[in-house]
């Protein structure tokens, strides 16, 4: 169980139950569950109940979504006579196009005087599959002129990437949204964009200081916080990082002091700010003055301090320098539980000191202490995320050394204490070389992940996988920082 099978594996059933229609579904079920009660049964015979209660093909949508890999992409193009839904999207196994059969919704929403934007148009779309689902006609979706964003999977009904047209970009990065559901279709569209290398980071984390504390719901707000440290620290151009980091800094410091005292919302602004300090001197003496000092009072209303929020900060402090060793020893032995011997042992890794960072790397590598003591699944996450914080120069000396020992971590232990080693030390932070994207192919650690790859084709599949995604992900990472605006 895993995401794909909670995550992908639940939007598909939702848009399932959208493609047949809601009481045909029901319909459906009943009848498999009769059929079936007090036996076993396939894919065919709950596809073949789907098909007679709805009267559609679901044996054509079964291989469209089931036997295919990949997530498919829509956007409206609203340049022509009337607007088309277009789907695009490319299979990762085989190569081959995936154009998956859908029913979804699409919306238009535009600005009262209140400047936020309202659901005032939708129309529902039967998307075919194959060819004849890469451009739809919405003939009856009135798209107005001036300020209005047009909304492919309104209501997310199916499981799809969103990309945004110009007209509807503008829009989204400088209006909030009244509906919850809408919002959060939107923002992920605009990570995923950011991600893609087609929203540049400086205007992503634009909308994120002038919208993200308008964003009611706790998880979305939680999440596109995170997308904004993510941002600055995986998609950013080296030269500007240290510039968008302190941005986004006085914006979660912002949002600390003003969003509703005691609230989550509030604690997620705290602790964002915390995690984005570890990477700055000054940042982390400021959110040590706002949640510990005299001032925390105006600096944090109502925000409690709880022993997580204190380790937090002391781990920014570890991790630039401004709390030793005696101070994170004290600090425990105040309050000793189970959690903050795991954050005391994030901080202690994370002190940029050449010996400490050489103790917690072959600590997660052999999987035990300096005195032999075996780490648990979460000090050993610990440790590997405290190695990690901080100068990526004191990191780089390990880089050559992590590429020989991956199949003797992977077989020495559980998979589940291997692959948080290898994910944890694996060398994902990286600077972008001279170049457009294709020249980061050149990129030393990319190409020293490649070379893994390529040289162990008979790994473990789930070592290799666990490789293959890191390396994807430091791909993207370096392409998105190649094509990024200057200035």
């Amino acid at each position: 169980f895993d995401g794909i099978t909670y995550a992908k594996g639940a939007s598909v059933l939702k848009q399932l139950a959208a493609y047949v229609g809601r009481e045909a579904f029901l319909d459906a079920a009943h009848r498999y569950f009769a059929a079936h009660a007090w036996g076993n049964a396939s894919l065919a015979d709950f596809m073949a109940a789907l098909e007679a209660a709805s009267g559609r093909d679901m044996r054509a949508w079964a291989d469209a979504w089931l036997h295919t890999s990949g997530v498919p992409r829509l956007r409206v193009d609203v340049d022509g006579d009337s607007p088309v839904l277009r789907q695009e999207g490319t299979d990762p196994v085989t190569g081959g196009p995936i154009l998956r059969p859908h029913v979804l919704k699409v919306g238009v929403f535009t600005p009262g005087q209140d400047g936020v934007l309202r659901r005032t148009a939708q129309v529902t779309a039967d998307v075919p599959g194959g060819a004849e689902g890469a451009a739809v006609p919405l003939p009856d979706l009135e798209v107005p002129g001036g300020v209005r964003l047009v909304l492919p999977n309104d209501e997310d009904l199916t499981y799809a990437a969103v990309a945004l047209d110009a007209d509807s970009l503008r829009a989204a990065l400088t209006h909030p949204i009244a509906d919850p559901l809408a919002e959060a279709t939107v923002w992920a569209a605009l990570w995923s964009m950011t991600r893609d290398g087609e929203l540049p980071v400086v205007r992503f984390l634009d909308a994120v200081a002038t919208l993200s504390a308008r964003i009611a719901t706790v998880g979305v707000h939680a999440q596109v916080l995170a997308q904004a440290a993510a941002a600055v620290g995986q998609y950013a151009r080296a030269e500007d990082r240290d510039a968008l980091r302190a941005r986004l800094g006085e914006v979660l410091a912002e949002q600390t002091r003003t969003l509703e005292a005691g609230s989550d919302r509030q604690r997620t602004a705290a602790r964002t700010w915390a995690t984005l300090a570890r990477a700055d001197v000054g940042m982390a003496a400021a959110l040590e003055a706002a949640l510990l000092g005299e001032d925390a009072a105006t600096s944090a209303p109502g925000l409690a301090v709880d022993a997580e929020l204190r380790w937090l900060v002391l781990q920014a402090l570890a991790a630039t320098g401004r709390a030793d060793q005696d101070r994170l020893d004290a600090e425990l032995e105040a309050g000793r539980t189970a959690q903050t011997v795991t954050w005391h042992r994030l901080a202690t890794a994370a002190r940029p000191e050449a010996e400490v960072k050489a103790a917690a790397w072959e600590a997660v590598m052999s999987g035990r202490t300096a005195t032999g003591a075996a780490l648990s699944n979460d000090l050993l996450s610990a440790t590997a995320a405290g190695f990690a914080a901080g100068e990526v120069e004191l990191l780089a000396p390990y880089e050559s050394g992590f590429w020989p020992r991956l199949t003797s971590v992977w077989s020495s232990r559980s998979n589940g204490l291997a692959s948080r080693a290898i994910g944890g030390l694996f060398p994902g932070r990286q600077d972008a070389v001279a170049g457009d994207a294709d020249a980061q192919e050149s990129h030393p650690t990319l190409a020293a992940a490649q070379r893994w790859l390529d040289e162990h084709p008979d790994a473990p599949g789930a070592l290799r996988r666990l490789v293959v995604e890191h390396t994807d992900a430091l791909r993207r990472s370096l392409r998105v920082q190649a094509v990024q605006p200057a200035g």
